[in-house]
């Protein structure tokens, strides 16, 4: 019996369902899903004039190997600037000439690699995307996310 009427409610007040928000239905999704995808475009192309990312890596690890294309074709699809920063000082196929960043990663306290940071030139805030291997799209949505929304919002 409760399900019943609360099936009813919600199909009688929009504001409190969920399907509004995030639809399920094939169509309705794919137009919230192309939606969504514009405003991650705009939200990136927007950070990447005043923020830039650091990706902190190590050369003998593998999935820093396999994340580092990831990273860069990010940055040429946003024009996001990425600061690359090697743990051991040796750099990478996609990051050849990194900043040493022994001294960095501790002061950062980033113990895991890979590493993704976003960082503000302005105000040198910087806070951490996430850690170990992300696809594009993981990385484009959580920087969305982290810069865009807030807590509790699209979500």
């Amino acid at each position: 019996l409760f399900s019943d009427v609360w099936r009813r409610v919600v199909w009688q007040n929009p504001e409190l369902d969920y399907a509004q928000r995030h639809p399920s239905n094939n169509t309705a999704a794919r137009i919230h899903q192309e939606g969504r995808e514009a405003g991650v475009d705009a939200q990136l192309a927007a950070l990447a004039k005043d923020h830039g990312l650091i990706f902190f890596f190590r050369s003998d690890c593998p999935y820093c190997h396999a994340m580092a294309p990831t990273v860069r074709m990010l940055a040429q699809k946003y024009g996001i600037e990425v600061l690359g920063v090697s743990i051991d000082g040796v750099g990478l196929p996609d990051f050849p000439s990194p900043r040493d960043g022994r001294a960095h990663a501790a002061a950062w306290g980033v113990e895991r690699v890979p590493a993704l940071f976003i960082g503000s030139r302005k105000t040198g805030e910087r806070a951490p995307v996430g850690f170990g291997v992300m696809s594009f799209t993981e990385i484009a949505n959580r920087l969305f996310v982290l810069t865009g929304t807030k807590p509790g919002e699209n979500f």
